[in-house]
């Protein structure tokens, strides 16, 4: 599979996933911030808050990552708010909590927290670290290579081969 579609595909899964997952949370935040609540890890001044703004974030983030747009801001959130997440419910799960996710849906019967759920947690994750490579390392490798092998003249559309230019200045040096 071609590294670029991989990419795409990844963008595009996790945008969907997190617009998804904002919605149900956006409608009911008061149900939000009991789950919120329930995971017994946040001080209380700070549930209502997280509930009103966490489900905004991930929207918001699922759409920059859709449009694939911002793309290092949009990367950095999701990669962020997965590990809290996925922290989240490993220690929530070693405490012994019986707890819902609240991940997509409010319901508290619904969306329970398992070992599947900290499994599909950290396989975003793991996407998202991918899309962290491949905005953060490949790209910048991939335009800094395109800047070495050409040179665009301020005011030209035409690019230049590096080489050529090496060559010009050194028969300009030594006539």
């Amino acid at each position: 599979m071609n590294m670029k579609v991989l990419y795409h595909a990844s963008r595009l899964m996790l945008g969907g996933i997190f617009i998804y997952a904002s919605i149900h949370k956006i409608i009911y935040p008061a149900s939000f911030a009991d789950a919120v609540f329930n995971y017994q890890i946040l001080p209380g001044a700070l549930i209502n808050l997280t509930a009103l703004i966490l489900p905004w974030l991930e929207l918001v983030a699922g759409i920059l990552l859709v449009l694939d747009v911002w793309m290092p801001g949009a990367v950095t959130i999701v990669t962020g708010l997965l590990l809290a997440f996925s922290c989240a419910l490993a220690f929530n799960m070693v405490r012994g909590l019986d707890i819902a996710c609240g991940c997509f849906t409010t319901s508290s019967t619904e969306d329970e927290m398992t070992v599947l759920t900290v499994l599909r947690d950290s396989s975003l994750l793991v996407v998202s670290l991918f899309l962290m490579y491949w905005t953060f390392i490949r790209e910048p490798q991939q335009a800094l290579a395109g800047d070495i092998i050409t040179d665009r003249n301020p005011g030209s559309d035409k690019g230049e081969v590096f080489e050529d230019r090496i060559s010009e200045k050194s028969r300009e040096e030594n006539p």
